[in-house]
């Protein structure tokens, strides 16, 4: 058998057998019932929303998902560049080949939000 073959069926048979367990643990957040990672992944949420003074408590409206949204994507289109500059300096990359020019590197980020 092929290796791409046979990676395309490994994947799809791992794929059948998480699907019910995470899909269970899935309902299980939603519901807001106690999971097995709750000890883990509790403290650094609380520890996110205390920076960011959230109140879980409370529904967001429109307007703030709007400004969480746009405030994000911000800090990504200014974010994504100086990654993609500095791609050659990880371990990513053995080949260490020149990173690309500024201008280069916005132009998928304004064609990812213009498409």
């Amino acid at each position: 058998m092929e290796p791409q073959i046979l990676g395309v069926v490994v994947m799809f048979i791992a794929t059948l057998l998480l699907a019910v367990p995470l899909g269970r643990y899935i309902a299980k957040v939603y519901a807001g019932q106690h999971t097995w990672t709750d000890g883990i992944f509790n403290p650094i949420e609380k520890l996110f929303f205390r920076i960011s003074r959230i109140d879980p408590t409370r529904e967001m409206n429109w307007k703030q998902h709007l400004t969480v949204l746009l405030t994000i994507n911000l800090i990504w289109v200014h974010r994504q560049p100086a990654l993609v500059q500095q791609a050659k300096h990880g371990p990513e990359e053995p080949d260490k080949i020149d990173c690309q020019q500024h201008g280069q590197v916005l132009l998928p980020v304004h064609f990812q939000y213009d498409t």
